[in-house]
């Protein structure tokens, strides 16, 4: 469920936006996220064993109309899976997926830090 993944994204994208009759200095342009699951099978029967969870988010930090390039933020994880605890499972999945979606806030605020910095 991507819902507060793009829930996050939104309230990141809020923060940027200005009233209208003032011009940001800087701007954020999500381009994509993702999340992704791929899971492993081992032993007798090939049951699922293992999950990874891969995150990306490619977004662009600058000023109206310039050319800015693209960062990207990837993460992976990988989930222990057990058949009979599916609860548990999808809970962790939760876990991980937000903590990925907080540190590629982080890493928004620190690109966009350092460009400002740069612009004084």
């Amino acid at each position: 469920d991507h819902r507060d993944l793009h829930l996050s994204l939104r309230r990141q994208r809020q923060m940027c936006i200005r009233d209208s009759n003032n011009e940001a200095d800087l701007q954020l342009e999500i381009i994509s996220h993702s999340v992704e699951k791929f899971v492993g099978a081992t032993g007798a029967g090939a049951r699922t064993t293992q999950v990874r969870l891969d995150y990306e988010i490619i977004f662009k930090i600058g000023k109206n109309n310039d050319n800015s390039k693209p960062h990207t933020f990837e993460e992976s994880s990988f989930i222990d899976f057990n058949q009979s605890d599916l609860l548990a499972f999808e809970r962790e999945s939760e876990v991980v997926i937000e903590s990925f979606i907080t540190r590629g806030l982080r890493n928004m605020e620190f690109i966009l830090a350092t460009q400002s910095n740069e612009n004084k």
